[in-house]
């Protein structure tokens, strides 16, 4: 087993060749060189988020998904991933979950033998327990296990809304950028009937040095008005992205988003038997304008989970937060207040922004 998690140690480390120091306060935008482009205009297919690995090494894939139940405060996250080189492979099934004050910090390791993937649709199978299965378009089936049986899930998402996509030095496909999820879930012993929501999205990419190593990510979806927001920022000392408001078959694009943080908090935390001390905001605040939308988005984390992903240093804060929008044009305004998702990184302790 130790021979798993050191290879996949190295596999992250890849991607950490080449770091710098963490961005500034605010998104400062680099129009030379952008990491993120405009979405599609084609409409994603299931083929679109079946396995992409085409040859290229080293390779990282992982389909991610997550899903809250407001009515019995739990959240969980899923990521079913590979990396690869010539020689090797090694998949790794991560669980993160929230059952209301007790936290989850998951990773189970397999050979590259005990992974399969369709490149015809997002069929994917990790070890005799956790696979993906797509029915149809619009409907998935997850499920699976870890290892120490602590977590159980057995999970269907149909989707609510249309996919989106990201054209640009990486593969991202927001495949359900909003779902209703039910099933069932096992958390340390305690069973729960799911109904809630759900998100599902597909990254893949040769790693090199200049794929950006840190993100600021976060997804919500408001079920009154039908509107999925998607945003992410990733870069190195320079950060660039978008944020995709999707409002039932319109998908509204903005590109200069100014970003900024409040009441930051020390967190200690044990992540794969490291103690961990990280830096987090509480609060989020996005201000954007495309010239024919404005929009103002506040975000409050509810919950946190530090995650070391290899390094030193190297950080991931996996949150749940909650969200209060407001999005308009010269005719039309929506406002809403709904729970979430988002992702904070940081190098170095010292490194807040």
């Amino acid at each position: 087993m130790r021979r798993k998690k050191n290879l996949f140690l190295i596999g992250i480390l890849i991607i950490l060749i080449g770091t710098t120091i963490a961005s500034p306060l605010t998104n400062k935008q680099t129009p030379n060189n952008p990491l993120i482009n405009l979405t599609t205009d084609e409409e994603p297919t299931l083929k679109d988020d079946a396995y992409q690995h085409n040859g290229e090494y080293p390779w990282l894939e992982w389909w991610f998904f997550t899903m809250h139940d407001e009515t019995h405060d739990v959240q969980l996250l899923f990521s079913y991933s590979i990396i690869l080189n010539q020689t090797a492979g090694l998949a790794t099934m991560m669980v993160i979950g929230y059952d209301k004050n007790k936290k989850y910090d998951i990773r189970d390791y397999y050979d590259q033998s005990e992974f399969y993937a369709s490149y015809e649709k997002p069929n994917v199978t990790i070890g005799e327990e956790c696979s993906i299965e797509s029915l149809d378009e619009n409907t998935f089936i997850i499920k699976g296990k870890t290892q120490n049986e602590k977590i159980m899930w057995n999970f269907t998402y149909s989707r609510l809304i249309k996919p989106y996509e990201h054209s640009g030095d990486f593969g991202w496909l927001c495949y359900l950028p909003s779902a209703k999820v039910t099933g069932t879930a096992t958390i340390n012993g305690t069973s729960y009937n799911i109904t809630g929501n759900g998100y599902h999205d597909h990254n893949w990419m040769k790693i090199s040095i200049t794929i950006p190593t840190q993100w600021r990510w976060g997804t919500t979806y408001d079920t009154n008005n039908n509107i999925s927001i998607i945003f992410s920022l990733v870069g190195n000392r320079i950060f660039k992205g978008e944020l995709a408001c999707i409002i039932g078959n319109e998908t509204i694009i903005f590109e200069n988003l100014k970003i900024s943080y409040s009441n930051f908090r020390i967190k200690l935390a044990v992540s794969q038997q490291q103690l961990l001390i990280t830096i987090y905001p509480r609060s989020w605040h996005i201000h954007m304008d495309n010239g024919e939308y404005t929009a103002d988005i506040t975000i409050n984390v509810y919950k946190t989970q530090p995650l070391y992903l290899g390094g030193r240093t190297y950080f991931v804060n996996e949150q749940v937060s909650r969200y209060k929008c407001e999005i308009k044009n010269k005719d039309t305004t929506y406002t809403f207040e709904t729970m979430g998702f988002s992702e904070y990184t940081l190098f170095r302790l010292l490194d807040l922004f």
